[in-house]
């Protein structure tokens, strides 16, 4: 989090960023590079359930640390809203919640 202000440990607000989140990234390290993944996922309890494939990233790091990440996008601003050319005043205001631990 870039602003303490703006940090949520709420249960109640991280399983809300969660049920309206439409799809997270998996983020793994593979061969000792970075790679994230964006995937389906539902919550059951305290536990998140990734949709993939037997043979895919998600068996490959089975028993792996990773981290797991989701936003709900509230607004996006393009640029031109403020300038008509100019990149700098796009802005996306969104909630996320980030999680790390082990792929069971």
């Amino acid at each position: 989090m870039r602003r303490k202000e703006f940090l949520a440990t709420e249960m109640g607000v991280l399983e809300e960023i969660l049920e309206r989140s439409r799809y997270g990234h998996l983020a793994t390290l593979e061969d000792g590079s970075p790679r994230a993944v964006p995937l389906n996922f539902v919550v059951l309890g305290q536990h998140i359930y990734l949709h993939g494939s037997p043979e895919g990233v998600l068996a490959r790091q089975a028993g792996h640390r990773v981290s797991f990440t989701a936003q709900d996008m509230a607004c996006w601003i393009p640029s031109t809203w403020r300038h008509p050319h100019n990149a700098c005043p796009a802005t996306t205001f969104y909630r996320s919640v980030g999680l790390l631990g082990e792929l069971q």
